[in-house]
């Protein structure tokens, strides 16, 4: 398994490829497809197994082609080791939902190499608040990991017990691939690896806490709770802007997060 990929421009050294690269990440997802079919303490076995192979062989086995220059003398925290490792971490955490964790592995393998891959060739523009990532390669994490997580959270639905609604597989990662994409663009130095993958696990297994049946019966105050939290969170938002207190990145995510507050928790909340 590998490899610790970024929506950024890189340069070649030494024979390095970083389309190869990706490509070896993407193909690595496709190990999912074999969740079901696998008792859990297997795959566990089996994802701990490729955490040690990439930490003690791969780089012997390899050489340095796949291996970014700064990899390469801290073998125990590449991209390499971290791939497999995070696999492993949801296996343990969400070993009753295989559907959220290969749903979530999928956008790790697909969106995030396709972030790289595309980023590279189509990056558009740069992300205003991070330049080193790109909105070619956020869409793509995005469009890419969504399909992936969308079918393998499909594959994997019956593994799931008692059974997920019908929506869950076909919303759910799509949701958590756009997330995902948000938050690979903040200007952190945690390894995408962990911040893609961690993200989307947890946006999908919040989102598995929804019931339907709930939902429906509060949709008729949601009519109404929506309109009002929106307005009321503008105003203080402009209100935050106007007195300089905040920029308009900082009133636009404080009015989308209080009318979250407001419309989930209340006044009270």
């Amino acid at each position: 398994m590998v490899a610790h990929t970024s929506n950024v421009r890189l340069t070649t050294d030494e024979g390095f490829s970083e389309d190869t690269r990706q490509s070896v990440h993407i193909a690595m997802g496709a190990f999912a497809l074999t969740l079901p079919y696998l008792p859990w303490w297997m795959a566990v076995l089996l994802a701990s197994l490729a955490v040690a192979f990439n930490v003690f062989a791969l780089q012997k086995l390899l050489g340095l082609q796949l291996f970014r220059p700064g990899e390469r003398l801290r073998r125990l925290t590449s991209g390499f080791v971290l791939y497999p490792l995070v696999v492993l971490g949801m296996l343990l955490v969400l070993g009753s939902r295989l559907d959220i964790v290969a749903a979530a592995w999928g956008i790790l393998a697909a969106g995030d190499g396709m972030a790289t891959i595309i980023g590279r060739r189509y990056p558009i523009r740069p992300i205003p608040w991070n330049p080193s990532k790109s909105l070619g390669g956020s869409l793509a994490l995005a469009v890419c990991g969504g399909a992936a997580g969308v079918f393998l959270a499909w594959w994997c639905r019956d593994t799931v017990m008692p059974p997920a609604y019908g929506w869950f597989p076909f919303i759910a990662p799509i949701i958590a691939a756009i997330a995902a994409a948000a938050v690979e663009t903040i200007p952190i130095s945690l390894d995408d690896n962990v911040s893609v993958t961690a993200t989307a696990a947890a946006v999908m297994w919040t989102v598995s806490l929804v019931s339907a049946d709930l939902l429906a019966a509060a949709w008729h105050t949601l009519l109404w709770m929506v309109p009002l939290a929106t307005s009321v969170n503008a105003v203080v938002a402009a209100a935050g802007y106007r007195a300089r207190t905040v920029r308009v990145s900082g009133a636009v995510c404080g009015g989308l997060l209080g009318t979250i507050i407001l419309v989930c928790a209340g006044w009270q909340g």
